[in-house]
């Protein structure tokens, strides 16, 4: 089993996490929400402290105003790391994107090809695809 396996089971077994019954929710999207798309290169990003670094800084994530959730990816294969996250509006994804957060991922040790991408959200195609967004209109 991977590093986060025992690290998260680590934090579990200490009760360390707040309730996660919130993983599942279903976001309220409206015309105005954005997903931020944000991926970069790291060849350290599998690194035990990578990780616990990055376990860390999803507590200063999950804070920030104006995001409704974000999902973590990787690559680990071609060191290649990110995320997608769901904002309520543009302003929200910008200031997070000019924000302390995304400047302390930006100097990382070994980072390189950062890229930030934003992107309307299509509710009526989301729906039907089950996507984690409800229209405020729908519900």
């Amino acid at each position: 089993m991977g590093l986060a396996f025992h690290l998260e089971s680590r934090v579990l077994s200490a009760g360390l996490l707040p309730d996660t019954n919130h993983i599942f929710r279903i976001a309220r999207a409206s015309a105005m929400s954005k997903i931020l798309q944000i991926t970069f290169r790291n060849p350290n990003g599998g690194s035990e402290a990578a990780q616990k670094a990055a376990w860390e800084r999803a507590h200063q994530i999950a804070a920030w105003p104006g995001l409704l959730w974000k999902v973590w990816i990787a690559q680990p294969s071609e060191a290649v790391y990110g995320g997608l996250y769901l904002f309520v509006d543009e302003a929200s994804a910008q200031a997070y994107l000019q924000g302390p957060v995304v400047a302390g991922m930006r100097s990382l040790p070994g980072m390189s090809d950062f890229s930030a991408q934003l992107f309307e959200v299509n509710e009526p195609l989301s729906a039907i695809t089950r996507g984690p967004v409800q229209s405020s209109t729908t519900s």
